[in-house]
């Protein structure tokens, strides 16, 4: 009997940026200060594990424009 792997749902980045309603440039920059969500590249491709995506938006979660991002 063979395991089956359930294997993390890609996103790319235009279906990321798409999802997030924000440009290309922003995902890219926010990859490059480190300030976006977890990714992973096959060769030159960044892909958005969508799991990951849900949890990082539920840290950037805020009540104020005064809280601390931690």
């Amino acid at each position: 009997m063979k395991k089956t792997i359930e294997l993390p749902v890609l996103m790319t980045e235009k279906e990321f940026c798409d999802y997030v309603g924000k440009s290309r440039a922003w995902a890219q920059r926010a990859r490059l200060e480190g300030d976006g969500p977890p990714y992973v590249k096959v060769g030159r491709t960044p892909l958005y594990p969508a799991d990951k995506l849900e949890k990082w938006l539920q840290g950037t979660e805020r009540r104020a424009t005064c809280e601390e991002r931690g």
